[in-house]
């Protein structure tokens, strides 16, 4: 692609203005001093929602926020408690079983499935789980 140069001439100003936009400027000026001057005085009342604007919206935001929290918490909360129903519901089932502590470690001890393992067979199985690059990995 060619780029052109010079496309704008040098002595010639791309903006322009609007035709006779300067013969009533001084009189618009005026004319806005003017009513600026002949506005009334703010009221009390609106200097003092000036002053309070940001401690309302501040206050609106605290309570939002509150809402925000409050209402979560409001509906989960029955949920949550009602799973403590759920565990007392499990005791009064193991009451209603006869079945305490005792009887329950009782039925642990009485597990003999526990498997005695020799050195032989500990070392046979980390070579066949670990190759030996990670052998010499870890030993750095």
């Amino acid at each position: 692609m060619k780029k052109k140069k010079n496309i704008l001439p040098e002595n010639e100003n791309p903006f322009k203005t609007p035709e006779g936009y300067f013969d009533g400027f001084s009189d618009r000026i005026m004319e806005r001093i003017d009513a600026e001057n002949a506005a009334p005085e703010s009221d009390s009342s609106n200097g003092i929602i000036r002053y309070l604007r940001p401690a309302l919206i501040m206050a609106a935001s605290f309570a939002a926020i509150f809402l925000i929290i409050f209402i979560p918490v409001k509906t989960i909360g029955p949920q949550l408690s009602s799973n403590n129903n759920i565990a007392d519901n499990e005791y009064a089932l193991l009451d209603y079983l006869n079945i305490n502590e005792r009887t329950i470690i009782e039925a642990f001890e009485l597990d003999s499935t526990q498997d005695e393992y020799n050195d032989a067979a500990v070392e046979d199985y980390l070579m066949a789980s670990i190759s030996e690059y990670d052998l010499v990995e870890n030993k750095n």
